[in-house]
């Protein structure tokens, strides 16, 4: 995020977001590591006000295995279906 906003203007593109998986869904030993990983993604999205000139677009196939607090207004809160 730090480059982007560097190069502001600038297009973030995160490919294969649902990758990130869900809070909900997170088992056995590497739990606490995606815990980590969401969280720090959701701190990321969150500077929302420091990113000026920095659009964020996530991409997916799987729009259901994305932690839905990744989806929250502020965040990345505009879906578009691409059939």
């Amino acid at each position: 995020c730090k480059d982007a906003i560097a190069a502001a203007p600038a297009i973030l593109l995160i490919d294969e977001f649902d990758s990130f998986g869900s809070r909900k869904n997170l088992r056995g030993d590497s739990a606490a590591y995606g815990l980590q990983v969401i969280n720090a993604l959701l701190e990321q999205l969150d500077g929302a006000a420091g990113r000026e000139g920095v659009v964020v677009i996530a991409a997916t196939n799987s729009p259901d295995d994305i932690d839905e607090a990744l989806r929250r207004p502020g965040r990345l809160d505009r879906h578009v279906a691409v059939e």
